[in-house]
């Protein structure tokens, strides 16, 4: 087909002289330029030549060839059937780990955050291990690391106190890591990652429907960027509790109008940045640190469901809140007893995010496991959605 054999070549270069690329030792094989879609590397004997797709086509890692781009997954856009009176089963089912940490393959070891991949898999970011390993859900749910394990480095084989874990529609990973403050890009089946953000203390991470990454950077200087434009959506005006600051941000994630949600953690809020605003509004907590209903204490995981009612990882609570669309106050879903390792306790939750069913699924940071919690519909009608 004309789409997988004519390329027009456009220049080379020799052992990174020109070009910023390498090719792998010993690997003359095809790989993704980073810096453009539409263009791919081919390695021959140390040299690396650049050639560009034709028309309105992009290069595809996983399948060797130029192709139509696939449209990605619609952001916070599933009919996950929960209305405003549904409920979760309090007492949860441990889908990956255990309350105790291990470097085993079935063990985690505080387990910052995950993402569901197209293969019924779940792909974990094992903090202190230093690794993503990815858990298949059905069948013979077997484990495989697909990133890291290669010792603790900053080497681009090798990741350091990993944080957060996304996938495009593709499966190429983005992994945000703390410990070397980068951004990588991993592209399916290969065994390193393309450093596309460096010095760059990213904490959260999501891609839009355009496929632009937006990063949290939790620096001084405290903002929500996105990439490759290297604009400033959020933040950016020094640490601080201002409208327009945030103070050590973390996860985010995207609604239908572009809208950003930030787990502002040291602000003990939620803001809601609209797309375009110079400021955000605070749709949950902002009351100081506390643990009353209307309070947060360093929320770190945001969700939300159909009707844009807002789900809370609240960290320093041990708790999972709801906060309903505009609501002055939550209500807690899951932890309402102290912290623990007990069927219906937390210990220092990170993320959360709801399957296609509307079970909701946890990291449970601290008690090194991913925890699902099904939901009950059976409150639900017509007139709650």
């Amino acid at each position: 087909m004309l789409r997988s054999i004519v390329y027009f070549i456009i220049g080379c270069c020799i052992l990174n002289r020109i070009c910023g690329f390498t090719c792998p030792v010993g690997n003359n094989g095809l790989h993704s330029n980073i810096n453009d879609h539409h263009s791919f590397w081919q390695c021959s004997n140390g040299i690396a030549y650049l050639f560009h797709c034709p028309n309105m086509l992009v290069w595809s890692q996983e399948k060797q060839i130029c192709d139509w781009k696939a449209p990605p997954p619609t952001v916070e856009n599933n009919d996950d059937g929960i209305c405003s009176n549904a409920t979760w089963n309090p007492i949860c089912i441990t889908k990956a780990g255990s309350n105790k940490r291990g470097t085993g393959l079935n063990e985690l070891d505080f387990p910052s955050s995950f993402v569901f991949g197209a293969d019924s898999s779940m792909y974990i970011a094992d903090t202190f291990i230093h690794r993503i390993v990815k858990w298949l859900l059905k069948g013979s749910n077997s484990q495989s690391i697909i990133a890291g394990a290669k010792g603790i480095g900053n080497q681009t084989d090798q990741l350091r106190y990993v944080h957060r874990v996304i996938l495009d529609e593709e499966n190429t990973m983005y992994i945000c890591e703390s410990g070397n403050s980068r951004v990588l890009r991993w592209f399916k089946n290969e065994n390193y990652g393309h450093p596309i953000l460096e010095n760059f203390r990213c904490r959260g991470m999501l891609l839009d429907n355009d496929g632009s990454l937006y990063v949290v950077n939790s620096s001084d200087k405290s903002l929500v960027l996105k990439w490759p434009e290297g604009k400033i959506v959020a933040g950016g005006n020094g640490r601080g509790n201002a409208f327009n600051q945030l103070r050590y941000p973390d996860n985010i994630l995207i609604d239908r109008e572009n809208s950003i949600y930030i787990a502002d953690v040291d602000n003990h809020r939620i803001v809601k940045w609209v797309a375009g605003a110079k400021e955000g509004i605070v749709i949950a907590g902002g009351n100081g640190v506390g643990k009353g209903l209307h309070q947060l204490q360093q929320p770190m995981g945001v969700a939300l469901d159909s009707m844009e009612n807002l789900y809370v990882a609240d960290h320093g609570n041990h708790r999972i809140v709801r906060w309903l669309k505009g609501s002055k106050s939550g209500d807690v879903l899951i932890g309402k007893s102290d912290p623990g390792d007990a069927p219906d306790q937390l210990r220092m939750p990170t993320d959360l995010k709801f399957d296609r069913n509307g079970h909701l699924w946890v990291s449970d940071y601290s008690n090194h496991r991913i925890q699902m919690f099904t939901i009950d519909k059976s409150a639900c009608s017509s007139t709650t959605y």
